[in-house]
């Protein structure tokens, strides 16, 4: 039905508008143009009105008032649909329009670049109002949205206002990679890793931009405008963001792997104090040696700091086990962690690498300390030796050569 009247109007050569949307046509028209007028003569007045009028000459006269509703509606120029359009502020355009300095009909298969760039801002404006953290509108005709500026400790929360003008001027500026939006605020996408703080990002660099504009600009344009920055804005706070979330979770992983790997080690070396207190009291009954005078006295207290030795080189062994096993199980969490130091942020390379260096020492503490936990386990034994020697010079070069073998053995 509209498209019939805009039709009939170009059929007639489209002739000019008046500022009312009213056009007039005399002279002679084909037949089929007259069947077209006179259904139009038929449609509701919501379509338009079309009167036609038989000349005597043989021609007619045909008087076309366009519509201007919301069913169907006529504009002037594209400046003229910006300004007449006041749904273009939500992001939609009429259902049924036609802009008649560029003969363009929205029924036309064929879209010219104009309302191409027409369509392209009204999708932004509706993406803008999705993503908006409100959205205020004043009798149907006003759209205002609110963004939030991020805030800290120090600063007090501050919001930015963006009213929604439609200026021709917007039009000058190209918007690529709307669908960056149009992921934001997907319903499909509402369940993904870090959406709501993606969209926190976006809306805070929104903010940070509409911060800087001056108070003569159009809030519309500037952001057309800005759009290339915000976008450039958002990939930069984004992976800033990404890569402070993956310092947080790799230095969990640190801490939690070092506080369980103290305590463990703490426990094994507790046993160790505890089973080496038995040092100061085989120590001790060297010198008791000495005071027995009997020999079986003193062969079964020989024995025994004999068997203090054994039992402390096993019960040392034992626990180098464990240790060991702790270290690597430590090696093993740290080392994909290692392997990927370049891809970290600087701040986190340098925890790695202090990482890496105390693991190296807490190693080497650690065989330190089982060498000297292994050679204190051989006092008792070379106490009994020497106290056979000096007292069965014979059988202490026998006892020599069996503690020896032990040595070489464990």
């Amino acid at each position: 039905m509209f498209s019939d009247v805009i039709a009939l109007y170009r059929e007639l050569g489209r002739p000019p508008i008046t500022q009312e949307y009213a056009c007039s046509y005399t002279g002679a028209i084909e037949p089929a143009t007259r069947e077209l007028a006179g259904r139009c003569e038929r449609i509701g007045r919501v379509f338009g009105t079309v009167e036609l009028e038989e000349e005597d000459d043989g021609g007619v006269r045909i008087e076309i008032q366009l519509p201007t509703n919301e069913q169907g509606r006529a504009y002037l120029s594209l400046a003229d649909l910006l300004r007449q359009t006041p749904s273009l502020a939500f992001g939609m355009l009429p259902a049924h329009y036609y802009v008649s300095d560029i003969d363009y009909c929205s029924a036309d298969e064929h879209r010219p670049d104009e309302i191409a760039k027409v369509e392209r801002l009204a999708k932004f404006i509706q993406l803008l109002s999705k993503l908006a953290d409100d959205r205020v509108e004043f009798g149907g005709k006003t759209n205002r949205l609110l963004f939030i500026l991020p805030t800290d400790a120090t600063k007090v929360r501050k919001t930015a206002l963006a009213e929604i003008k439609v200026e021709e001027e917007a039009l000058r500026y190209d918007l690529p990679h709307l669908q960056l939006l149009e992921r934001l605020i997907a319903g499909e996408n509402s369940t993904k890793l870090h959406v709501e703080e993606r969209l926190l990002i976006m809306r805070s660099v929104i903010a940070e931009v509409l911060a800087t504009e001056t108070t003569d600009s159009n809030d519309l344009t500037f952001l057309c405008e800005n759009w290339r920055n915000i976008q450039q804005k958002y990939r930069a706070n984004l992976q800033a963001y990404i890569q402070n979330f993956a310092f947080d979770d790799v230095r969990k992983k640190i801490i939690d792997a070092e506080l369980e790997y103290a305590s463990k080690v703490t426990g094994v070396f507790g046993d160790v104090a505890g089973k080496m207190l038995a040092l100061p009291v085989s120590l001790a009954a060297i010198g008791a040696l000495d005071s027995t005078s009997q020999d079986s006295t003193f062969i079964l207290g020989c024995a025994g700091l004999l068997l203090v030795t054994i039992v402390l080189r096993y019960v040392l062994k034992n626990i180098r086990y464990q240790v060991d096993r702790l270290q690597s199980g430590l090696e093993f969490v740290f080392s994909p962690l290692f392997e990927k130091t370049k891809t970290y942020p600087a701040k986190l390379q340098n925890v790695l690498k202090q990482r890496k260096v105390a693991l190296k020492k807490q190693i080497s503490v650690t065989k330190v300390t089982f060498v000297v936990f292994s050679a204190l386990s051989f006092a008792p034994t070379l106490g009994a030796i020497w106290k056979i020697w000096v007292r069965y010079p014979a059988l202490g070069k026998w006892l020599d050569t069996v503690f020896e073998h032990v040595v070489r053995h464990y």
